[in-house]
């Protein structure tokens, strides 16, 4: 039987995007925290977001490439901020807090529609919740989800840049479910891309996952191969995922059967 429900965070729980508007208060505050640090790189937002930016597709082009996730210092002075001469102990102290702001302000996040009234209806019903992120920030997803008023919702909740590791590496998967004693076979995920949640869910042997499209589908998706299956579900709600767990279990249970 289906008990365990795992989550993606960004583009899944949450609408997620970004826009030049983002990027540019991205890089505004980050400077200006930068320069209250006495570490002023005398740049434009424009200029600083340029060059972060850049080291940010090359340290996730490394990163996909070796499903490795480094701390938030090891991706600031060896990527995003690489060849710029800074007192590398003060930003060691500051790289969660800057690493922080980038994810709060290049992306922007909302959560989705009925994302708590289905939480609410898997908690009552049984279910036991986490969360399983990629993300260079230690505090973001939790500070986040407490802002939605959700956080209380999840047993567990794992992120890539304390794991060393990124999905769909099963290394992600493995660590939650050990962390709450669930078994794979009784464990669903659910997501919003193919390359990296539809396929670290097969690759750690969950039983089944779930996929919900978002602004950033398409992009994280573009190299897939022809022909990579997608999930076993696609939704268009939410709240359309409790459905199907009841269904599958309902199934399972008239077949005599504990697990798919």
């Amino acid at each position: 039987m289906i008990n365990t429900v795992l989550f993606d965070m960004g583009g899944t729980l949450e609408d997620i995007g970004h826009s030049r508007e983002s990027e540019l208060e991205c890089g505004t505050r980050i400077l200006r925290y930068l320069r209250k640090q006495g570490m002023d790189l005398n740049m434009s937002p424009d200029v600083f977001i340029q060059a972060a930016d850049q080291g940010h597709r090359q340290y996730k082009s490394w990163a996909d490439r070796t499903l490795r996730e480094l701390m938030p210092y090891e991706i600031w002075s060896e990527w995003k901020l690489k060849g710029l001469d800074l007192d590398q102990r003060k930003l060691r102290a500051i790289s969660e807090k800057i690493s922080y702001i980038w994810e709060i302000t290049y992306y922007q996040r909302k959560l989705r529609p009925d994302a708590k009234k289905l939480l609410e209806t898997l908690r009552a019903s049984g279910y036991r919740l986490g969360v399983i992120s990629n993300t260079s920030s230690l505090t973001q997803v939790y500070k986040v989800l407490d802002e939605y008023g959700i956080k209380d919702y999840f047993e567990v909740i794992t992120l890539s840049c304390m794991c060393g590791y990124k999905k769909p590496s099963p290394v992600l998967f493995e660590v939650t479910l050990a962390e709450i004693n669930a078994l794979p076979s009784e464990t669903v995920y659910v997501g919003d891309t193919v390359s990296r949640d539809v396929m670290g869910a097969r690759n750690a042997g969950l039983a089944l996952s779930i996929r919900i499209d978002s602004e950033m589908t398409e992009s994280s998706d573009y190299n897939l191969d022809a022909g990579t299956p997608d999930a076993d579900y696609v939704v268009n709600n939410l709240f359309d995922i409790f459905d199907i767990l009841e269904k599958v279990n309902l199934k399972l249970a008239k077949n005599g059967l504990q697990n798919l």
